[in-house]
């Protein structure tokens, strides 16, 4: 609202410099921005202000004049660049605080395809399961339906989740217990991937879980014995 020379100097070579594509690209992320922060129904005057910017434009290309009418406009130009430039970098701030549990998300979903889970922002934080069940309709099921070895899968990421990234040292007794075979080979990289800075140590009698890492096996009976 207030006068800044940043955007209310009008410098026509500036004008002259953007092109069609720009244009394209802001109305695309004024769709974006306005959809972020729950604004509906302002297409159409978007459409509009795209419109006059663009009008505007080919003419100063074509005659290097602006008219009074269209010094408002020029100074919207400068100013909707510079709130697009803001959401982007607040897009940018929210991937970045997110990434962790998208993470979460997608490994859940690598074990688990016939699943989706997601965190009812409405309902205390509460996970929503919806189960996938091909031809016939999906349905929505409460995360104490899942098998005993989806609950101890879902426990073992949990707890790699709210590790967040810092160095942490995860112990586990058995954790192949109730875990299929083929997830078994995988828990011990998801849950690296999740966290890369943890330093894991399981006690296990899985030779599935134990393959990968034949370098850091420790056989307990060496320890342990009192010869």
């Amino acid at each position: 609202m207030l006068y800044n020379k940043s955007f209310d100097i009008l410098d026509i070579d500036y004008f002259k410099e953007i092109t069609t594509e720009d244009i394209n690209l802001m109305k695309i992320e004024l769709y974006k921005a306005f959809k972020m922060l729950g604004i509906k129904e302002k297409n159409e005057q978007i459409q509009t202000h795209i419109k006059k910017i663009n009008d505007i434009l080919l003419d100063i290309k074509d005659s290097s004049r602006v008219s009074i009418e269209d010094v408002p406009v020029l100074s919207l130009i400068k100013r909707t660049f510079s709130i697009i430039n803001i959401f982007k970098i607040h897009e940018e701030q929210k991937e970045l605080i997110f990434k962790p549990m998208c993470k979460f998300w997608k490994c859940l979903k690598e074990f688990m395809p016939n699943k989706d889970f997601v965190l009812n922002k409405e309902d205390d934080g509460n996970v929503n399961i919806l189960l996938k069940e091909g031809e016939s309709k999906d349905v929505f099921i409460n995360i104490t339906s899942l098998s005993s070895g989806e609950k101890q899968l879902f426990i073992l990421l949990t707890e790699a989740l709210l590790q967040r990234g810092i160095p942490h040292l995860f112990i586990a007794d058995e954790p192949e217990l109730s875990l299929h075979i083929e997830w078994q080979r995988k828990i011990l990289n998801a849950l690296l991937d999740l966290n890369p800075n943890a330093q894991i140590i399981v006690a296990t009698h899985s030779p599935e879980i134990a393959g990968n890492f034949a370098e850091n096996i420790v056989n307990m009976k060496k320890i342990t014995s009192y010869e």
